[in-house]
């Protein structure tokens, strides 16, 4: 996919540089020059605006939000509104750019209101084409394409030729996604008439690539070659390396269409190569793709199972479910927002003399109601499209697969941080933390680094790799170490390809200090109350180790530590100044966690200054409130025999407990109680540290939260899935000898089994395979029953083939009341039999009909082409056949052939499939499923599902 991006006031510059020998990294370097001696107006406000967009051209991602945010602060002190609609567009660009869609979301939208609020057409514009930028890459087409054309409009009417292009381009994109490639050539080549007009050699450049695109879709591969190799050429001279890396994969699947695997393995490799080294992980998806279907044309199957893999790892990941919450919930609050203004204006005098605490309980309770409102349509919508599929479907674009793969470790979390915050000894702290995460991910280079202020360095004095331990430490003042860099700037570190991402951060790979060098890591401060106090790493020799998965849990863990180590440092300090009263408050009455200190008799004698802060009243009057003793001040149920525990095992303990506050309300602490003992080993005091993780608890419940809403989703729309399969009782009851084996990938699924009675002699049954799985494909394989049903018993057809005949032009009649078109549709293996005579009417769509007779598999092969839209389609075809008793009949989908495993990890196929049905056929039909289910799962051993599966048996 090859989309525009929004004007640049960079565009100009970027491209009379090969001409006049300035790179993009002296553009950024002279507008960088340029900002520091500016003085704060509206001029530095544009050039700052130039700055983060030649970053962005850059890939330099970091910068460029660096200096957006500058940008947005400069222009909203100036009240500079023009220069902040640019920056939020800038902003968007990057957030796009990078996959964050949340982000480019949220940024279009506040640069529409304010936009709006001026009458600034020009950044209308720019908004309503950056939300049809977003939602067509996500392939919200209806959505897209009506945010395209309004901006489309204003620029026509405005005389925005650049952005008129641009809208242009993308509107083609939208229809050639669709495969309506003649209306996509039209708008590519109004953008490519105004470009070369404008002598824009660039946005020349992407529209050759997609013209080229457009004539690969139509089979005309040389003239696409033509237009891909200009393009290339155009990137190439202009040191685009990213969109070089786009037109080389583009060029890559020409080849391969061609039949010229080599060309197309080698430029699929130069777009992958390139792309993970911008990091431009859209570009490095369609790389692994292309680079899988080439090694399958060529009969490698271990690289077609490896690229595979990373393409749907990525594919699922780039828009997670995550991301399309986000979305939908900034758009909700712009909404919101707008009706909120208007509402705003009609209030009286009495409305806006409210006090703040109502407002928000207003707003609140509105925010609710619309909630619930969204909630109840959205359910009516699901309800009218299982009574009536003439009503328009609604098709969930994204799978909630990486989610709750996230998720699954969450509950463990809790219980994670409650071991690594129970020691006080470094090398404790070091071990636990390093048991959890060796499990949670690939943790061979593990360490924990402390600052050293005496030496100023930054010291591991456990460093593990490979199961051996290390003592390493850094200066503090080399900043080309990625742990100093780390700790010095409060930054997170995450390496996936050492030899390629290096230069994000630092000029050169240096030497390791100890052990060999790693390849992927991460590197996180440990922040305890704003100060880093340390830093946690784990790395691994293995490339492209680490998600955004592991970041997130590895960011949690890192905040246990966090209180961990300063709590070790606190008790430290406490053990040398327990003598002296006024050194101990010196020590620690300034932490950030409370201090307590009890007596003997538990009773609390001593406590820092965090304590009043926390709590809203001084030791004496939370004494003589809450009472004296440990046994009567903490909330913990269980608190005595944790004490119990603590002195004789003579070890600190840790627990979680909720607190109420004076000043903060109830507050969640993570405690540490910790002995300490006198020189003949009597216990002398109890040392109680309380840190705050209400905001860690906080962030566990809202994910608890998602995740629940989410598969509570997903489980009722099963219940709906579920309404359209017959039972298996009603199976059994037609056809004593048969099974289903129906094995979903996902909680729903888009294959689904259907059956039908006529009279008392004959029996309709199908397997059916709609477009996707999951979610998508369980709101298609609706549609697609209720046609098969409609065709039935409103139409009366009872001919096979006719039958699939009118359930397609029912399926299409159904999407075509969508704005956009809709690609789905259904694959089916359909069979009419009479159990009277044994007479078999079949007909298919793609898939065949497979039967055993006397040990014999005979196949009749089924139609080319779909339930659904097809160039060319044609009347299915009836097939009748004369079955004799014991005949036994298979009606099946691919999900089962294609499963991935065995020793190699390739395919099952359909040849071994054949021959486990043969070996089989001699069983009862309900071994006959036990079989097949032992095969599936010892050939698909660890490997996943790779979609769904479904075979239907009948013996006559």
């Amino acid at each position: 996919m090859k989309l525009t991006p929004l004007y640049k006031l960079t565009l100009c510059i970027a491209m009379a540089l090969p001409f006049i020998g300035i790179s993009q990294s002296h553009l950024v370097d002279s507008l960088s020059g340029i900002v520091s001696n500016s003085k704060d107006d509206t001029n530095k406000v544009k050039v700052m605006n130039m700055l983060s967009q030649a970053l962005t051209d850059v890939s330099n991602y970091p910068s460029a939000d660096s200096v957006v945010l500058a940008t947005l602060q400069l222009a909203e002190k100036l009240g500079y509104n023009s220069g902040l609609c640019e920056a939020y567009s800038n902003s968007g660009w990057i957030g796009f750019s990078k996959g964050d869609y949340p982000k480019a979301i949220t940024c279009y939208l506040d640069e529409m209101k304010i936009a709006s609020e001026t009458n600034d057409q020009k950044h209308i514009a720019s908004a309503c084409h950056g939300l049809g930028t977003v939602y067509s890459d996500d392939g919200e087409f209806t959505k897209a394409l009506d945010y395209l054309l309004k901006a489309l409009k204003i620029r026509e009417a405005i005389g925005d030729r650049t952005g008129e292009a641009a809208t242009l381009n993308n509107i083609g994109e939208i229809y050639r996604d669709q495969h309506e490639y003649s209306k996509a050539l039209v708008y590519y080549f109004k953008a490519l008439t105004i470009n070369n007009e404008l002598k824009d050699r660039y946005s020349s450049a992407i529209n050759l690539e997609n013209v080229g695109l457009c004539y690969q879709g139509l089979g005309n591969y040389d003239q696409a070659l033509q237009n891909e190799f200009q393009s290339k050429d155009i990137y190439d001279s202009m040191h685009a390396t990213e969109d070089y890396a786009s037109v080389c994969n583009s060029i890559s699947l020409a080849y391969k269409e061609k039949g010229n695997y080599k060309a197309a393995l080698d430029y699929a490799t130069k777009c992958l190569a390139i792309a993970q080294k911008n990091g431009a992980m859209d570009d490095v998806k369609e790389a692994d793709k292309s680079i899988s279907e080439v090694y399958e044309k060529t009969g490698d199957i271990k690289n077609e199972l490896k690229y595979y893999k990373d393409y749907i790892k990525l594919r699922d990941s780039i828009f997670s479910q995550k991301n399309t919450a986000t979305i939908t919930s900034s758009e909700m609050n712009f909404e919101f927002e707008k009706q909120k203004e208007l509402e705003k204006a009609t209030q009286d005098k009495k409305d806006l003399m409210q006090n703040e605490e109502a407002r928000k309980q207003g707003l609140i309770l509105k925010f609710i109601i619309g909630i619930m409102i969204l909630l109840i349509i959205s359910g009516a919508i699901i309800m009218r499209s299982l009574r009536n599929s003439r009503r328009k479907t609604k098709i969930i674009h994204k799978q909630k697969e990486e989610m709750e793969k996230s998720f699954q470790n969450i509950a463990e979390l809790g219980e994670i941080g409650r071991k690594i915050t129970a020691t006080l000894s470094y090398e404790a702290i070091a071990a636990t933390v390093y048991e959890n995460v060796n499990q949670l991910m690939d943790a061979t280079i593990f360490c924990l680094g402390i600052p050293n202020y005496e030496k100023n360095t930054l010291d591991f004095p456990e460093f593990i790799e490979k199961g051996k331990k290390y003592d390493s430490s850094y200066d503090l003042n080399d900043n080309t170490r990625f742990p100093v860099l780390c700790y010095n700037n409060s930054k997170e570190i995450m390496i996936n390809d050492l030899e390629n991402e290096y230069k994000q951060y630092i000029p050169f790979i240096p030497k390791a200090v100890a052990g060999e060098t790693p390849m992927s890591f991460i590197y996180l401060p440990l922040i305890k109350n704003g100060q880093v106090i340390g830093v946690i790493n784990v790395g691994s020799f293995k490339k492209h180790s680490y998600t955004n998965y592991h970041l997130e849990i590895l960011r949690t863990i890192a905040s246990y530590t966090a209180i961990a180590l300063d709590n070790f440092r606190n008790y430290n300090q406490l053990n040398i100044t327990l003598k002296d009263v006024e050194k101990l408050s010196f020590a620690v009455s300034q932490s950030s966690n409370m201090v307590m200190v009890f007596n003997s008799d538990l009773e609390l004698e001593w406590v820092n200054d965090t304590f009043a802060h926390t709590t809203g009243m001084t030791m004496n009057e939370f004494k003589n409130t809450r009472g004296k003793t440990i046994l009567q001040l903490s909330s913990h149920p269980k608190v005595e025999d944790l004490i119990a525990e603590c002195i004789t095992n003579k070890t600190g303990v840790s627990y979680e407990s909720i607190n109420k506050t004076k000043n903060l309300g109830n507050r969640w602490f993570q405690s540490m109680i910790s002995p300490i003992f006198d020189e003949h080993g009597k216990i002398k005091n109890i040392m109680v540290i309380d840190s705050d993780i209400t905001t860690l608890k906080s962030i566990e419940e809202d994910l608890r939260q998602r995740n629940k809403d989410i598969l509570d989703s997903i489980s009722y729309a099963k219940r709906l899935q579920d309404a359209i399969l017959p039972p298996i009782s009603e199976v059994k009851k037609s056809f004593p000898e048969s099974f289903v084996l129906y094995k979903p990938k996902d909680i729903v699924a888009g294959d689904f089994y259907w059956m039908e009675r006529l009279g008392t002699d004959t029996v309709l049954i199908a397997a059916c395979d709609c477009t996707g799985h999951g979610v998508p494909g369980a709101m298609v394989s609706v549609v697609c029953s209720n046609a098969l049903k409609r065709a039935l018993n409103e139409f009366k057809i009872r001919n096979a083939g006719q039958l699939l005949d009118k359930t397609r032009e029912l399926v299409l009649e159904t999407f075509e009341k969508s704005e956009s078109e809709v690609q789905d549709g259904m694959d089916i293996s359909f069979c009419a039999i009479n159990l009277k005579d044994n007479t078999l009417e079949w007909s298919g769509a793609n898939n065949p009909l497979w039967y055993i007779r006397n040990g014999e598999l005979k196949e009749i092969h089924g139609d080319k082409q779909p339930i659904g839209k097809q160039t060319g389609e044609k009347p299915f075809t009836t097939h009748v056949l004369k079955m004799h008793k014991g005949d036994i009949i298979y009606l099946f989908t691919d999900g089962y052939a294609d499963q991935f495993g065995g020793p190699m990890g390739k395919k099952f196929k359909y040849k071994q499939f054949q021959e486990k049905l043969l070996s089989v056929s001699s069983l009862s039909m309900d071994k006959q499923k036990q079989a097949l289910e032992e095969t599936l799962e010892n050939w698909k051993g660890e490997l996943e599902q790779v979609d769904d599966i479904l075979v239907v048996g009948v013996r006559l």
